[in-house]
């Protein structure tokens, strides 16, 4: 495949809001080794979407199909030869830790250790994810304190 490859550090999405009467978009950064704003380098916390088996089937586990991971980098191959391009994610994959359930003292479900690195679809992108580090290096909380929507959507079995 003969292909060329760009790279970007910002990607929007757009994310129903709460009372379902429009779209916020989320802007999501992936600066790789270059600095965000003079001060260090970016690369934010967003759910993807655990694609499901067949059409109308609930994924069962952790945080109902949505998976936090972290973004490496953004690019888009574009094969010249066949005229087609993908727009692609390079991210680090977290797992749940213990219960996919809100529980422990502060009522939220924690994430943990990057099981290894994958190549996602953007458009497996579902949002940010508000992640909160207890060990910055393998465990962390994800916060249910402050996106509503996705909040919601994970618990409310929407």
């Amino acid at each position: 495949m003969d292909a060329r490859l760009e790279a970007f550090n910002t990607l929007q999405v757009a994310v129903p809001t709460f009372n379902d009467d429009g779209y916020n978009l989320h802007r999501m950064r992936c600066t790789g080794p270059k600095l965000f704003r003079k001060q260090d380098r970016r690369n934010d916390w967003v759910f993807i979407r655990r694609r499901k088996a067949t059409a109308g089937t609930k994924v069962t586990g952790g945080l109902d199909g949505l998976i936090p991971v972290k973004l490496n980098a953004l690019f888009k191959l574009r094969d010249i030869d066949a005229n087609t391009s993908y727009r692609l994610a390079h991210i680090s994959l977290l797992t749940v830790v213990g219960s996919p359930t809100p529980d422990g003292p502060e009522g939220m479900v924690r994430v943990g250790t990057p099981l290894k690195n994958h190549v996602v679809h953007l458009g497996d992108i579902e949002g940010m994810a508000h992640l909160i580090a207890i060990n910055p290096d393998n465990l962390y909380l994800v916060n249910n304190r402050i996106d509503v929507h996705t909040w919601n959507e994970i618990h409310d079995g929407n």
